[in-house]
């Protein structure tokens, strides 16, 4: 039997002008995505996208802890926890709040003061995870006691607020190391602070932040620092500081290409540093023509001091740089190669 239709115009015998009939559509279920798959996409998705599918789907929870995760950035304090743009804290008793992007996004009460809420929000992000791979990790002081003892950081930057970058050695895996860069925001107040350390003199760079706290100060132990790159800041440097560096460069060598910048909080305690270096090294003042630089400070002396052997030089020379959007006057004690 024939039905009428737009490619069937003839009506048949006997029957109405009906329409024809229509295929049935069919909805295809697509197969369910193998763990191989789902561990693809969880280990690679977006760090707040991930926290956020898995919070809500009970099979993802099974197998997350499994799934490495991968961060760009991690900071681990007292009283928060910010994953990359994603950022829970706890700094009011029995309450949590949580951020993204520095942007309210909601909050509540819990049944648990600040320090349980912290250790609780640490293990639940961060625990029973078989591997976390992060590029750059922040870690404060008192945060050590409220993390779980079995986490397993892969990192390649590690910087430490107030606290030493040693207590936090048993959970980051050995792989990481040499370190691409090292910072270390006011270790001074540590008693048994030391430079003298493997994973200081390996770290590609070196960034130390020495403030006003405390009686003891690492300066002594930075002219013997392995490292090709390091920047200083400082307000506790005396004027001869310079002077004791570079003449355990001159003693000692130095590889070319190693750059070392210390930065001042008050601009006016460059000038002494600096001019401090006339009197044992006058012979060796040069304006340094050839150097590259734009930004040096007119008025100060600039230096091309030689190492043992004529073929490696210190150039030391000061400049005005933008540091946090702050212009701050810089020494720069730069090795270089006399020969091409």
């Amino acid at each position: 039997m024939r039905y009428y239709s737009a490619k069937n115009p003839k009506r048949c015998p006997g029957r109405t002008n009906y329409p024809a009939p229509t295929r049935p559509i069919i909805i295809r279920t697509p197969p369910v995505l193998t763990y191989p798959a789902l561990k693809c996409i969880l280990e690679f998705i977006d760090v707040a996208k991930r926290l956020n599918i898995t919070a809500r789907t009970k099979s993802l929870k099974i197998i997350d802890k499994s799934v490495p995760l991968r961060l760009p950035t991690l900071q681990l304090c007292s009283d928060r926890i910010i994953i990359h743009n994603l950022g829970i804290r706890s700094v009011l008793q029995y309450r949590v709040d949580i951020f993204y992007k520095d942007q309210y996004v909601k909050g509540g009460m819990v049944n648990f003061g600040k320090i349980e809420a912290m250790r609780r929000l640490f293990k639940y992000y961060l625990g029973d995870r078989s591997n976390i791979y992060v590029d750059s990790i922040v870690f404060e002081e008192k945060v050590r006691n409220l993390l779980p003892p079995e986490l397993n950081f892969t990192i390649n930057k590690l910087e430490t607020h107030y606290c030493s970058f040693g207590e936090f050695l048993p959970m980051i895996n050995p792989n990481s190391f040499p370190l691409r860069k090292l910072s270390m925001v006011y270790p001074e107040i540590l008693s048994n602070l030391t430079l003298d350390h493997p994973i200081v003199h390996s770290a590609g760079h070196l960034y130390l932040n020495v403030g006003t706290r405390g009686d003891q100060s690492p300066m002594s132990d930075i002219q013997k620092l392995c490292n090709k790159s390091a920047f200083i800041k400082s307000i506790s440097m005396k004027s001869d500081d310079c002077v004791k560096i570079i003449r355990y460069w001159r003693e000692n060598g130095k590889e070319v290409g190693t750059k070392f910048i210390f930065t001042f909080y008050l601009p006016n305690c460059i000038v002494p540093m600096i001019k401090a270096l006339q009197e044992p090294f006058e012979e060796f003042q040069d304006k340094l023509e050839g150097l590259n630089e734009r930004r040096f400070i007119a008025g100060l002396p600039r230096f091309a001091i030689p190492i043992n052997n004529h073929s490696t030089v210190i150039l030391a020379y000061t400049i005005f740089a933008m540091v946090d959007r702050k212009r701050e006057a810089q020494i720069v004690l730069n090795v270089v190669s006399t020969t091409a």
